[in-house]
């Protein structure tokens, strides 16, 4: 049997449909390699989602020499900005922003809310920090402190978490199958998909740039 894992990976993701659409990438956050997975992890966790990891590898990728995050592309320095505003917002998401990440946000006049990209309300406890508490997951800042014993040390998660997770109740069965019922592909206005093929075989999501708009190829 799969065992309950705290973690979401981009190269090992199969789940159905609806957990795209209720749970949308963010495709605010440009140009960035590390946290796009937990990212997704705790939103989904947080909107009702549990997530398994295997106990038999099938599939391996070599990531012997994985130094590669980006292929350069436009405006260096644009990236640049973006990609620090796109880490601005994982860490509002995960309630570790310092005063010079607020201070930087007032300046580049960005919004303060999270929008559809924000975490659930389905879990039992208290948001990030019931997910924090359940799977000893070291998110930093606050959390660190929130994890670690008299002495200071942080107790985070151990090598074998995963055999000793148990599954955390959703607070509201009926409200989560009512938000799959709310995204039939045949509906219209409020309960218009987020994510749809067109007649010219783009693939587009929600809020997304043409520049970064995948083509479908198969």
């Amino acid at each position: 049997m799969p065992l309950l894992t705290p973690n979401w990976a981009a190269g090992f993701s199969f789940h159905r449909c609806h957990a795209e659409r209720l749970v949308p990438v963010d495709w605010r956050l440009r140009w960035v390699f590390t946290g796009e997975e937990v990212n997704r992890a705790v939103r989904l966790w947080t909107h009702g989602y549990d997530l398994y990891a295997p106990t038999v590898e099938t599939v391996l990728h070599n990531y012997t020499n994985a130094v590669q995050e980006f292929q350069q592309f436009g405006d260096a320095h644009r990236q640049f900005l973006q990609k620090q505003r796109s880490q601005r917002q994982i860490r509002k998401l995960l309630e570790t922003l310092d005063a010079e990440d607020l201070v930087a946000e007032e300046a580049n006049g960005e919004p303060e809310g999270l929008g559809p990209y924000g975490l659930g309300g389905q879990r039992i406890g208290e948001g990030l920090e019931d997910f924090v508490m359940w799977s000893r997951a070291n998110l930093g800042g606050k959390w660190a402190r929130a994890l670690s014993n008299a002495s200071g040390h942080v107790q985070d998660t151990r090598d074998d978490a995963c055999l000793h997770l148990l599954r955390r109740p959703i607070r509201d069965p009926g409200a989560l199958l009512e938000s799959l019922r709310s995204i039939s592909m045949d509906g219209g206005g409020d309960r218009a998909p987020r994510v749809a093929a067109g007649v010219g075989e783009h693939v587009w999501l929600h809020g997304e740039e043409s520049v970064v708009r995948p083509f479908r190829v198969l």
